[in-house]
């Protein structure tokens, strides 16, 4: 797991996993927009 800077981060890491949403911590690239099929 992650090193996370704050308690409140792994709890809410915590409830993402749970509920078997896909997460990453501080990643270093994001998208920024999809098109509408579905290409970065």
């Amino acid at each position: 797991m992650a090193d996370f800077a704050h308690e409140s981060e792994r709890q809410f890491a915590d409830l993402l996993d749970a509920y078997g949403i896909r997460w990453d911590y501080e990643p270093t690239t994001f998208v920024l927009e999809v098109d509408a099929a579905g290409n970065t």
